[in-house]
């Protein structure tokens, strides 16, 4: 009866174990690209911080590049130094990109990159447009004169 006690305990203790292993990260913090073992684990890795990187540029989107507070900034930061070094991870273990295209995850990050891309080329392009054309404005407000541009 012993024996048959301490068996189910110990069962009882390792399945406990690999739940606890099993357990994947829920934000870029808790990623530890130690643990990521197989391709689509990666692939997984790559979507939580592409998500809040996305929610992050969603918050802020109508924000003035000058406006982003520190906060936002820092964690921007971190999540685009999480994005390097899960890349680093799959080159240093070998990971073939091919076969982490093939998880279903990394659809969602194909598209999530774009919608980034998109964002941010969108953001700092206006941004700036914007900034010119007040620039310009004062210039010619203080030449008294319209300056010929060439069209954007």
């Amino acid at each position: 009866m012993g024996i048959g006690l301490l068996a189910m305990v110990s069962c009882g203790g390792s399945k406990k174990e690999d739940e606890k292993k099993e357990e994947k990260a829920k934000t870029a913090a808790e990623i530890n690209v130690k643990d990521l073992k197989e391709a689509c684990d990666y692939a997984d890795a790559m979507l939580i911080v592409d998500e809040e990187m996305k929610n992050l540029l969603d918050e802020n989107i109508n924000v003035k590049e000058e406006d982003i507070s520190e906060e936002t900034r820092n964690n921007i930061d971190k999540l685009a130094a999480k994005a390097i070094e899960i890349d680093q991870a799959m080159k240093d273990n070998d990971i073939d990109m091919l076969a982490v295209k093939n998880c279903d995850s990394y659809k969602k990050v194909s598209k999530l990159e774009d919608e980034i891309t998109t964002m941010m080329e969108e953001k700092f392009s206006s941004d700036s447009s914007q900034q010119g054309d007040e620039a310009l404005k004062d210039l010619e407000a203080e030449m008294g004169e319209e300056i010929e541009t060439i069209p954007r």
